[in-house]
């Protein structure tokens, strides 16, 4: 995986390679994930949803700062150093409604 530059340091990238999986602490400015903390918790507070498919029970999470963490800088950097290559790219599934129901 050399060749491409990125936040992670070699032993992470290491320990991706052996485990499957990096935990990186401070990747994704806290207030940002402290932001996004709050929203979620504000969207399930009312609710004994407990996962995605909930025949329509809870609403896809969804809001700007949410937005903001998929497409961070660090976090694209990091796939792509990860992957060993710097052509990534982000889709939206088009039958994934926002309502948790299939079309």
């Amino acid at each position: 995986m050399e060749g491409i530059p990125g936040p992670l340091t070699k032993e992470q990238v290491t320990h991706w390679q052996e485990k499957g999986y990096v935990i990186v602490s401070g990747l994704i400015e806290q207030a940002l994930t402290e932001s996004c903390k709050e929203h979620m918790l504000e969207i399930f507070k009312d609710t004994a949803c407990k996962d995605f498919g909930s025949d329509g029970k809870c609403a896809f999470p969804t809001c700007s700062d949410l937005d903001r963490v998929t497409t961070h800088e660090n976090l694209i950097d990091s796939v792509s150093q990860l992957l060993g290559t710097p052509d990534i790219l982000l889709t939206q599934r088009d039958n994934w409604r926002r309502n948790c129901s299939l079309l």
